[in-house]
């Protein structure tokens, strides 16, 4: 009867554990994908470019662009007219992304797309000249992405 009731204990546990894992889970805005641009005749997804081991930059990175991009274009992204999506560079199934936005490590990129087609993409690789500087990144991403949206 104890192996019986120990058994049932252990299949509850295994079938439960998904589920508990799926519900700790990080929110859409800390995590892979913030409103993908998808609905619209013309969006902006930003790529956010990472590896395999989370460095103290690559979230420096990730937060100030988001932030950046949050405050620059609010009504943009509020709509869904700005999405975010989070690749990671060292998995072979990504490595189109590395050719086509020609992106060395980590990276961002802008991407414009109107009614569903890939117009235009920037890799902001001068972000790495403004790194140390919260401030100054955040003036370069907020000015770059405004540009971007703006060019025809």
């Amino acid at each position: 009867m104890k192996s019986l009731k120990y058994t049932l204990i252990m299949l509850f546990c295994i079938l439960a554990l998904p589920l508990l894992c799926h519900a700790q889970e990080k929110p859409a805005t800390q995590g892979t994908e913030v409103k993908p641009a998808v609905e619209i005749d013309t969006a902006i997804t930003v790529y956010f470019f990472h590896g395999n081991k989370e460095c103290p930059f690559s979230k420096k990175i990730e937060d100030n662009s988001l932030k950046a991009a949050q405050e620059a274009l609010p009504d943009l992204f509020k709509s869904g007219g700005i999405g975010w999506i989070k690749v990671n560079s060292e998995l072979p199934e990504n490595a189109h992304f590395i050719k086509e936005f020609n992106v060395n490590g980590k990276a961002v990129v802008l991407v414009k797309t109107v009614n569903g087609q890939q117009t235009a993409f920037k890799n902001l690789d001068k972000m790495w000249d403004f790194i140390k500087d919260d401030q100054k990144f955040l003036e370069f991403f907020k000015a770059e992405i405004k540009a971007f949206v703006e060019a025809k």
